[in-house]
């Protein structure tokens, strides 16, 4: 379907109305500092974390006082028509696969995911979105233990360019 070829692009880098993230939170961890040690030195980077099911269970609480007995504790479609859950089968994609890749679309596009979550959300007694911030200066010490937990380029992007980033940080001397 349409999402399907929007996560796709969104994992090939293109600009699109999906938001990508990772089911393991030392991917996004490794993502995070890598983009550090990629760009230039920023003070902090960040991982964010977003619980689906209390989120469901908002929605589902939200629809149910609107109209009464119209929603069941299981009912996925009460964020249907405002944020989708995109697991795409990307058996064709091995980096998706290693990187245990998860896509959002928010509707209306181009809307802030998480001004969104404050607006429809504002009373919610569970956190919905939680943003972890991480000094930036741990990212040598953070990547070399994601190393050792085989999070690394080479894992994350099972291809060659995968392999080839993964040597150059042994050949340059780099501290991942």
């Amino acid at each position: 379907d349409e999402n399907r070829w929007w996560a796709a692009g969104r994992h090939a880098g293109l600009a699109c109305p999906v938001l990508d993230w990772t089911a393991s939170p030392y991917v996004a961890a490794f993502f995070a500092f890598w983009n550090v040690e990629n760009q230039a030195k920023t003070a902090s980077c960040a991982v964010y974390r977003l619980d689906w099911g209390t989120l469901v269970g908002e929605c589902v609480m939200a629809k149910a006082e609107q109209v009464p007995h119209s929603a069941s504790p299981r009912d996925h479609a009460a964020l249907h028509d405002c944020l989708t859950l995109i697991t795409p089968l990307a058996h064709d994609n091995p980096p998706m696969v290693a990187q245990g890749g998860l896509f959002t679309r928010l509707y209306p596009p181009h809307t802030d995911l998480e001004s969104w979550i404050q607006q429809h959300f504002p009373q919610c007694r569970e956190p919905i979105l939680t943003k972890l911030i991480l000094p930036a200066s741990a990212s040598g010490e953070a990547l070399a233990w994601l190393r050792m937990m085989n999070i690394h380029p080479s894992s994350l992007f099972p291809s060659v360019e995968g392999s080839a980033a993964y040597s150059n940080i042994w050949l340059m001397g780099t501290s991942l």
